[in-house]
């Protein structure tokens, strides 16, 4: 009895570890489909009218990396660059970035639909949205 439910244990044990694995690999696979500009519209977290604007996922010197631009209408908030994007066990990938003072971590999840769900998050406060394909 001992014996199977160790057996048990270590076969749920590795079948873990490989699904761990494969959304690692599949976050890698999808930082390669996402290069290019991509349109959003984010929720405001001071209020008023959402943040919009374009979002340019790029490779450079081999690291994927992500740059959020805002239209005219966000406050005049600078570009974002996000540090080296890495994939990470949930199949999303992360970057890092400041923005107006604070630091900031963004995810990136690309969805079977085709679109990217992100989130922008600043520790105390987390922006969830999706972006689209331009």
């Amino acid at each position: 009895m001992k014996t199977k439910l160790f057996l048990c244990t270590l076969l749920c044990m590795f079948m873990s570890i490989s699904a761990f694995g494969q959304s690692k690999e599949t976050a890698t696979a999808d930082m390669a489909k996402m290069v290019g500009d991509w349109t959003y519209s984010a929720p405001n977290p001071m209020g008023g009218d959402d943040m919009k604007g374009v979002c340019t996922f790029t490779e450079k010197d081999g690291k994927k990396m992500a740059v959020m631009k805002m239209d005219d209408s966000s406050n005049g908030i600078e570009p974002m660059e996000t540090t080296a994007l890495e994939p990470n066990d949930d199949g999303a990938c992360y970057g890092n970035t400041e923005a107006q003072g604070y630091s900031l971590t963004v995810s990136f999840k690309l969805k079977e639909d085709g679109k990217i769900q992100a989130v922008i998050d600043a520790g105390v406060m987390q922006i969830p949205f999706e972006m689209t394909k331009k």
